[in-house]
């Protein structure tokens, strides 16, 4: 096991921050437009940062991923907004007229979206898959067979929105935690799959 100094550590936390900061301003400079290809650049970023054996530049590294892939990422964010926006007022109706049966639809339908995103953009930035049907299917697949690992990732969003409400400075950092907190998540669960999958450096060597 690699040993973690405080000076590996004290780096980390830096690079996080600045992957935080950089996440936010594109976002916000772009009117969320873009919240699809920097989230999948965020995560792309938050694994070479965990690996500790990468040379990584944090601003290079982001928009490289950012990118790639960018017509995928934003349409998946373009269908997410659509769909969220369906749901909205879906419940709003449902409340208006007393519908609990579709309000708790609702609910528990927009929470296994929100954590078949947080399967998706990180396997859409972390690994090249044969098709986009690949992508997609194996989103759904460790959603399915990684229920603890779903709750833990649901979890850390909860952690950041809850920051955010004790006080809003917290988002200056809390988005680089979430960001750690998933990877780490993520990367137990997929550990007994790696080698059936092809990270974009693996591509790039092989070429």
């Amino acid at each position: 096991m690699q040993r973690i100094t405080f000076k590996d550590l004290y780096k980390d936390i830096i690079d996080y921050i600045l992957l935080n900061l950089i996440f936010l301003a594109t976002v916000l400079l772009t009117a969320m437009v873009t919240f699809g290809a920097a989230l999948k650049a965020l995560f792309y970023v938050s694994r070479r940062l965990s690996a500790h054996d990468l040379q990584v530049s944090v601003w290079r590294d982001f928009f490289k991923s950012f990118k790639e892939e960018f017509g995928l990422s934003t349409l998946i964010w373009f269908c997410t907004v659509l769909l969220g926006l369906s749901a909205y007022f879906g419940f709003l109706s449902a409340m208006k007229n007393d519908q609990m049966i579709i309000l708790v639809l609702l609910i528990v339908s927009v929470l296994f979206a929100l954590v078949y995103l947080l399967y998706l953009y990180p396997l859409l930035s972390w690994f090249v898959h044969p098709s986009r049907k690949a992508l997609f299917q194996n989103a759904f697949i460790l959603l399915g067979r990684h229920p603890f690992t779903s709750i833990m990732l649901l979890g850390s969003v909860a952690a950041v929105v809850g920051l955010f409400i004790l006080f809003e400075g917290t988002i200056l950092f809390s988005i680089g935690m979430f960001a750690w907190m998933n990877t780490v998540h993520l990367m137990r669960a997929l550990k007994p799959y790696i080698s059936d999958l092809t990270a974009p450096e693996d591509q790039t060597q092989e070429e």
